[in-house]
């Protein structure tokens, strides 16, 4: 599974820069408008009935919507996660402090170490953006299960808003799968980042994590 997470991050990460970062591009909604469609089309996936939205219900928190252990996805749907599905709201906050991946047979060792990465995305932090997060499930064999970030294009471009996506990175887009691909999951990103439901908490310390709040001496103890 480790060996498998950093072959999908470093695919990701080579075909992440060849687009702008959804922080700079968000704020004319435009951007995370695209990634709500995206996040909730389920023709995305090898079986074309999973989408982002099956696991993360936007009715549950953004959750399972059944409350079991694992989801079960595959091309057949019958295949089960590795691990429960988390909620996407406080997942947005786990900005990553330090990561380094290992090889596989170094992670007891680390363990035993206490050289865990800290902070990044997915249940073991393997990925420092969200980015990289969002490509994890569209190429796992036992979530959504495409083949290649090719497959997914090609439902992108098949998609009612297939129209909209060329005019926000252009009309030959789809003719570079790797930038495609970058590029929806850049506005996906922009989608958890930007859209209320997935920030609705307003405590100080919730200011605190996005950065908006500053903590006394005592509150930061």
């Amino acid at each position: 599974m480790y060996r498998f997470g950093f072959t999908v991050t470093a695919l990701l990460l080579a075909a992440v820069f060849l687009v702008s970062s959804p922080r700079a591009e968000a704020a004319d909604g435009r951007l995370a408008a695209l990634g709500k469609l995206i996040f909730a089309d389920a023709s995305l996936s090898a079986s074309g009935k999973m989408s982002c939205a099956t696991c993360h219900d936007p009715d549950r928190a953004y959750g399972p919507p059944d409350g079991k252990p694992v989801q079960f996805g595959g091309p057949d749907l019958k295949t089960p996660g590795a691990r429960a599905v988390p909620s996407l709201r406080y997942v947005l906050n786990n900005t990553p402090l330090w990561h380094q991946e290992q090889p596989a047979g170094e992670l007891d060792r680390i363990m035993e170490k206490d050289l865990a990465p800290a902070g990044g995305f997915a249940w073991d932090g393997r990925v420092d953006t969200l980015e990289a997060q969002a490509a994890l499930p569209l190429m796992a064999p036992n979530e959504m299960a495409n083949k290649d970030p090719g497959a997914v294009v090609s439902a992108l471009a098949a998609a009612p808003y297939a129209d909209r996506f060329k005019a926000l990175f252009g009309k030959t887009v789809f003719a570079d799968p790797d930038k495609a691909f970058a590029a929806a999951m850049s506005a996906i990103a922009a989608f958890e980042l930007t859209d209320p439901s997935f920030h609705p908490y307003s405590s100080k310390f919730d200011l605190y994590l996005d950065g908006k709040a500053k903590l006394s001496p005592k509150e930061t103890r």
